[in-house]
């Protein structure tokens, strides 16, 4: 042998050794779920029906403000309109506190929600007040969502009897069809497996961007654990003992 032949079986060598090191230190990172966990927090509770209502109002109550000015110059309406100002500005802050109040609860709210199947419901219809609820929220095309699929099926039916589990897909009908879906559920899902299409709660509730993403609700319906991006077996199942136990 040569001395190029040796230095390039050094180098191939070399190259093996960092790929398994590689694929090793994944795999440990992946069992310990390592910088996954973050404590989740409901934003807001107002829906989208809510909030265009809300918007359709205020532009109504812009347009009479303006014709009010219009046709009042003079200085009873001015003092009218600081009065009114006023009243407005109480109540906007009596609704941020109001909003402080749900914030602080961080309950989850009963948002509607539409089965596989097609069928309406609300979150609360499918959740039991009472059990903790364990929310996964994941596409069919996520890499890490197929991988940690399989042990939060198999934890779900272990602990069927004292957690709810709902599965949240992240729809648009696009990258995820309903096509995708189905031949999703058909390889991962049991029977009675809960999955419900989301075209954006779980982002827009609790501010992740993240797929795939967990949260943990208490027997309250509280927020107070998740995990943003991939959680092991260990992990998540340590994670529902401790939910119960609460």
């Amino acid at each position: 042998m040569n001395k190029n032949q040796r230095n390039s079986l050094i180098l191939i060598i070399v190259i093996i050794v960092i790929f398994v090191l590689a694929y090793v230190g994944y795999g440990v990172l992946s069992k310990n779920g390592v910088d996954t966990s973050y404590k989740p927090t409901i934003s807001s509770t107002i829906d989208d029906d809510d909030i265009q209502k809300a918007s359709t109002e205020s532009e109504n109550s812009g347009s009479i403000e303006v014709d009010k000015q219009k046709e009042n110059i003079d200085v009873d309406s001015k003092k009218e309109l600081e009065s009114e100002n006023i009243d407005n500005k109480q109540q906007e802050d009596q609704e941020e506190v109001q909003q402080e109040d749900q914030e602080v609860t961080n309950v989850m709210p009963d948002i509607p929600l539409t089965l596989l199947n097609g069928e309406e419901t609300t979150f609360w219809e499918l959740a039991e007040l009472g059990k903790p609820v364990v929310i996964n929220s994941f596409a069919s095309w996520c890499p890490p969502c197929k991988q940690e699929m399989p042990h939060f099926i198999e934890l779900s039916e272990k602990y069927k009897d004292d957690v709810v589990f709902i599965f949240f897909d992240s729809f648009d009908g696009e990258r995820e069809t309903e096509e995708k879906l189905n031949a999703f559920a058909d390889e991962y899902f049991n029977d009675d497996t809960i999955c419900v299409i989301d075209p954006g709660y779980i982002s827009y509730l609790f501010k992740s961007n993240s797929l795939p993403t967990t949260i943990l609700l208490n027997k309250k319906g509280e927020a107070i654990n998740g995990y943003q991006g991939m959680v092991s077996k260990e992990i998540l199942e340590k994670a529902i003992i401790e939910l119960i136990s609460e």
